[in-house]
């Protein structure tokens, strides 16, 4: 059985890890062409609901996302989401 301390470790360690290999694909996209937008911050969480459900609705290609970092495949992407939520 874990201990508490070990518990706290291991999952620290997960998402610094997570975050280290966002950091990296994020890099390797962006090598390739893929286009970065960075939001300045989330006003609450509703409005990072509410970018989610527009990106759903108005985004066809590839994109991801990484907290306030997004990437999208085709640049006409990255330009319609700035233009709504910069």
């Amino acid at each position: 059985m874990k201990s508490l301390e070990q518990e706290i470790s291991d999952d620290i360690s997960n998402d610094i890890r997570k975050e280290f290999d966002e950091a990296i694909m994020f890099s390797i996209l962006k090598e390739c062409g893929w286009t970065q937008v960075n939001l300045p911050r989330f006003i609450d969480n509703n409005h990072a609901i509410d970018i989610l459900y527009w990106l759903k609705d108005n985004i066809k290609n590839d994109y991801r996302q990484n907290g306030r970092c997004y990437i999208f495949e085709q640049e006409c992407d990255a330009i319609l989401f700035s233009l709504r939520w910069q």
